[in-house]
């Protein structure tokens, strides 16, 4: 019996501990970013792998793609090509995936391209914008970018 229990402790420790984040204050997030935008969802689908994919169930989404209208860009100018972006993120948060946002939402969204692709992850700096303090958007527009005189800012 103490077995078992043993076990179940085991098993649920390693799905809660599955995607830890170090604490960072918004700017270490910013810094640390490839791309930093405020933007508006416009839809939200799940990506299936290709049926020539052997490693992965077809039936079974491995990510989620999120379109984006880009409203403003902080970071990252000369990698966002168009108004419209795709972000990626896992499907689940013990993944690290952001599975939270809403069509129509607004949010500040930071994260990393990888292989030509924009990912985002619960350990970016994704907030709704609305939330922002007045602080966190004037160091967006200033503060922020100074990652050489990092100046953490709350």
């Amino acid at each position: 019996m103490k077995i078992i229990l043993l076990l179940l402790v085991v098993c649920s420790l390693q799905d809660s501990l599955a995607c830890l984040c170090a604490w960072e204050t918004p700017q270490e997030k910013f810094c640390r970013a490839d791309f930093a935008i405020r933007g508006q969802v416009t839809s939200i689908e799940n990506v299936y792998p290709s049926a020539e994919s052997t490693q992965l169930s077809p039936k079974i989404p491995f990510a989620i793609k999120y379109l984006v209208l880009v409203k403003k860009i902080y970071k990252g100018a000369d990698l966002i090509p168009a108004k419209n972006v795709e972000i990626l993120t896992a499907t689940s948060e013990n993944m690290c995936g952001v599975t939270d946002l809403e069509v129509n939402g607004i949010y500040l969204l930071t994260g990393h391209m990888f292989e030509g692709e924009f990912k985002i992850g619960i350990c970016d700096w994704i907030e709704k914008y609305d939330n922002l303090t007045s602080s966190q958007r004037k160091g967006l527009k200033t503060i922020y970018n100074n990652c050489d005189d990092t100046v953490y800012v709350e």
